[in-house]
């Protein structure tokens, strides 16, 4: 009779002791988060892929925990042969997936932005060799660009029927306005000196085959303290050498 209570109190503690391993792990888990849980979760979001938009050849990224205490990830979807089939997938560990593939895909800002990307990697190369190469921390370019006075066109990008999806690059064959966005940092910024590079950026420009319908440079002084606004201002193409601000 004791050697059956004794049994009866080493499994009874046996099994305690697996469910509190079982609770810490579950609260490691989610705090960091559980690579068998990721692991699922990106088989579920590759097979949501495939069989919501028949992409049978998406490559998904590492999962991301939506938040501490969360079993939910995020993952990046995108086909191996489409630069412009991306989107993201939310991953419950229970419940329905959803996505933003809508937005991304159907909507063309995944192709509107890299296009941008693109132009805005020809424009820096176009700085190259120019004084301000040294002194440029941000070139971007907005492709499709709609000035403020313009109402916004959102969920839906602007001048949606002149993209395609995965369409090529051709810098010098751009039916959308376009914007180009340049940061500069250095110890002579000041608005009289932003005046005077901005036609000589659009020079450099032009010199290289990139025409942009406005241009926006940022000029910021290097020892700028936190509050310290630089200097800056959108200006059409036709008004780059004059004191005309859109």
């Amino acid at each position: 009779m004791k050697k059956q209570k004794s049994r009866g109190k080493r499994a009874a503690a046996a099994v305690l002791g697996i469910l509190l391993v079982l609770t810490l792990l579950t609260s490691i888990s989610a705090v960091t988060g559980n690579p068998l849980i990721a692991a699922i979760g990106a088989c579920r979001a590759a097979r949501y892929a495939a069989g919501t938009y028949g992409i049978t050849d998406a490559a998904v990224s590492s999962g991301k925990k939506e938040s501490v205490c969360s079993f939910t990830y995020w993952y990046t979807v995108a086909s191996e042969h489409s630069p412009d089939t991306a989107f993201i997938v939310q991953v419950p560990l229970w419940g329905g997936i959803r996505d933003n593939y809508e937005y991304a895909v159907t909507q063309l800002h995944n192709t509107r932005e890299r296009l941008g990307r693109e132009r805005a990697a020809s424009a820096q190369a176009a700085l190259n060799g120019t004084p301000y190469a040294d002194l440029m921390q941000e070139c971007s370019v907005e492709y499709g660009y709609l000035p403020p006075s313009v109402p916004e066109t959102f969920p839906e990008i602007p001048f949606k029927d002149a993209f395609t999806l995965d369409m090529p690059f051709d810098a010098k064959a751009v039916a959308v306005p376009t914007l180009l966005k340049i940061t500069l940092v250095g110890d002579n910024a000041s608005e009289d000196e932003l005046k005077r590079i901005l036609p000589e950026i659009k020079a450099a420009m032009e010199q290289s085959g990139l025409y942009f319908d406005y241009y926006t440079v940022y000029y910021e002084k290097s020892d700028a303290s936190y509050d310290t606004s630089g200097f800056s201002g959108i200006y059409s193409a036709e008004a780059v050498p004059k004191d005309a601000i859109v």
